[in-house]
């Protein structure tokens, strides 16, 4: 039984391990901007490469594409940067900046991408811009 629960723990530390990284966005009333967090969540340093705001549609098939994207500078900092496992970083797109990239709609969801140095995507829950 204890051997049993060593390599189940072991599988598990090592499914963990490594670099990863947790994408947040949300819309922030008080500045008017959509304010995105990417956080260290692995066990070594992860390197971001982009940072992007991305459209988000989904089509009746149940596939989601996107229309657009916007390139974002986290902390005005030229992007690729090493992240330490409890280090993030922070940025922010006007929510005018989104409307009008959004060909004028009043209303528009996106999601927020960032990019490890490997090529793997992390992506935020869907945030409705208005």
């Amino acid at each position: 039984m204890i051997a049993l629960g060593s390599v189940g723990l072991n599988w598990f530390l090592f499914h963990l391990g490594g670099p990863r990284l947790k994408v947040r966005a949300f819309v922030r009333a008080e500045s008017g901007a959509v304010h995105i967090e990417v956080a260290g969540a692995g066990r070594l340093t992860a390197t971001v490469r982009e940072l992007e705001l991305r459209d988000h549609l989904v089509i009746p098939s149940s596939s989601t594409i996107s229309r657009w994207s916007l390139p974002v500078l986290p902390n005005g900092q030229a992007l690729p940067r090493d992240l330490a496992p409890s280090a993030f970083l922070v940025a922010e797109v006007d929510v005018k900046q989104v409307l009008a990239k959004a060909a004028g709609s009043q209303e528009v969801n996106v999601r927020a991408w960032c990019q490890r140095g490997d090529g793997k995507w992390y992506f935020s829950p869907v945030v409705r811009v208005r």
